[in-house]
């Protein structure tokens, strides 16, 4: 016969974090194999947005959203990343902020 609105709910997801794994494949020249020269090949690596940090775009702009909108001490993200599981300590939060 029809519908009838009731409500609108809010629903709150908590936040989830991943580890995404890069890897490239190793390729072998194979004619270069043939002609007795042994060539393997590999292609270039992602840049990261830190060199040598696991750090994320996306995990970057969250912890300086936290810390400078919302005024949030680095010893109180690294708790909230470590209620996430990833276990961080506040040394390693220090040196992005150097480079800003």
């Amino acid at each position: 016969m029809g519908e009838e609105f009731i409500r609108s709910e809010l629903e709150y997801i908590p936040a989830k974090v991943k580890v995404i794994d890069l890897y490239r494949e190793t390729f072998e020249c194979r004619t270069c194999r043939k002609n007795e020269h042994f060539s393997i090949e590999k292609p270039q690596i992602p840049a990261s947005v830190i060199p040598h940090s696991i750090a994320t775009p996306s995990a970057i702009a969250h912890t300086m959203q936290q810390k400078y909108e919302y005024a949030v001490p680095l010893y109180r993200q690294e708790k909230q990343w470590q209620q996430l599981g990833i276990k961080l300590n506040t040394r390693s939060f220090h040196k992005p902020e150097n480079k800003y």
